[in-house]
């Protein structure tokens, strides 16, 4: 695993089908249900994306607000809890 702070500031976490499954996840996409072999964790979505879907969502994005920092921090935790930090 991998930890990416994105230019609009979220946390991003570049992980592997194996992580996935350490999370009980088959690591299918969220957005487009593609299986790549590496994908992307997004803590304040809760969501895995591809390379192309995140890519995608970070250009809609915003940059976080004042009220997703909990969130973000809560799954960031779970996430390298169970994966290991980096």
């Amino acid at each position: 695993m991998e930890k990416i702070k994105s230019l609009k500031g979220y946390v991003i976490y570049k992980v592997t089908k194996k992580e996935m499954e350490k999370l009980d996840s088959p690591g299918i996409c969220d957005e487009c249900l593609a299986m790549p072999d590496k994908g992307f964790l997004i803590p304040v979505l809760n969501r895995y994306l591809c390379k192309e879907c995140c890519t995608n969502w970070i250009r809609r994005s915003k940059g976080p607000d004042h009220r997703d920092a909990e969130v973000e921090t809560k799954n960031a935790l779970y996430y390298e809890r169970v994966l290991g930090t980096i």
